[in-house]
């Protein structure tokens, strides 16, 4: 398994609206706070570090897989789609692209 570098308490993230603080493992959208499962804040996490990049199921499972036993690209879309119920964007989307991966992408004109 490929090594994880630690991250610094204070590793914070922001992408238009959206705020993660993984050294508290909290997120906020607009200034609001959002209850994530640890799945669901690894995914967005990934997604924040590569915005506007489209990533395959592959690559987002390596990144919650690590701790769980096997889990399919289907507990990929299934963490999608909380994901995205649970965020109330504004600003940004996360868009599917089929048969390869999701990622995070600003709205044209937001």
């Amino acid at each position: 398994s490929a090594h994880v570098s630690p991250v610094p308490d204070d590793y914070q993230l922001t992408c238009c609206e959206i705020s993660l603080d993984a050294g508290r493992y909290e997120v906020q959208v607009a200034g609001h706070p959002i209850e994530l499962t640890i799945s669901e804040f690894q995914l967005l996490e990934c997604f924040l570090r590569n915005p506007e990049r489209v990533l395959t199921r592959r690559q987002l499972l390596a990144e919650i897989g690590s701790g769980a036993p096997k889990i399919s690209s289907r507990t990929i879309d299934t963490h999608v789609y909380r994901l995205r119920r649970k965020l109330p964007l504004n600003e940004t989307f996360i868009r599917t692209v089929r048969g390869v991966g999701y990622g995070l992408f600003r709205k044209p004109g937001g």
